[in-house]
């Protein structure tokens, strides 16, 4: 029995695994009513620093750390260390976001989109830098493509589907 608890461990975390980061910066444009259960595996500190940087409403503090970690990982290799500068400038776009830098914000969450396209995060968060700008059309295109991508039911399909019906609601007001 002893033996068998550790091959469950480790099942439950490599299962969890590609999902746990999921929601670790992805952004939300309206209220948030549900409960959160959320379970941290593997979130490196920065992007949880980052991410209670802007929960807090600093968001230019939130844009340069995003930046030092962006800029630290930018030379990284191999399939982590392009998952971590994935999320080091998912989270700076959401931070240039906050900050009213939503030129930047798309080109960040673009190259984001580049190192890897099959996740959804980034693709929420242009979507959300587009729907700050006021480019409504866009964003919904961007909220489209990450529910597209998500493989479940949960806390992330609610997010990204609140920020497509906001967008639909701003298209259909012709504003």
């Amino acid at each position: 029995m002893k033996s068998i608890i550790p091959i469950i461990s480790l099942a439950t975390l490599l299962l969890a695994g590609t999902n746990a980061l999921a929601q670790t910066t992805g952004t939300r444009l309206g209220a948030y009513d549900q409960k959160i259960h959320i379970l941290w595996f593997d979130e490196p500190q920065d992007i949880a620093y980052i991410r209670r940087l802007l929960q807090e409403g600093h968001g230019a503090k939130a844009v340069e750390k995003a930046r030092e970690y962006a800029a630290l990982l930018s030379g990284t290799q191999g399939g982590e260390g392009q998952v971590l500068l994935y999320f080091a400038l998912n989270a700076l776009c959401a931070a240039l976001t906050k900050t009213g830098e939503t030129e930047e914000a798309v080109e960040t969450c673009g190259q984001a989109i580049d190192l890897i396209s099959w996740k959804w995060q980034a693709y929420n968060n242009r979507g959300t830098a587009y729907y700050v700008s006021g480019d409504f059309t866009s964003a919904l295109q961007e909220y489209r493509k990450a529910r597209d991508l998500l493989n479940s039911e949960g806390d992330a399909r609610f997010i990204v589907e609140r920020n497509m019906e906001l967008a639909e609601t701003r298209l259909a007001a012709g504003r």
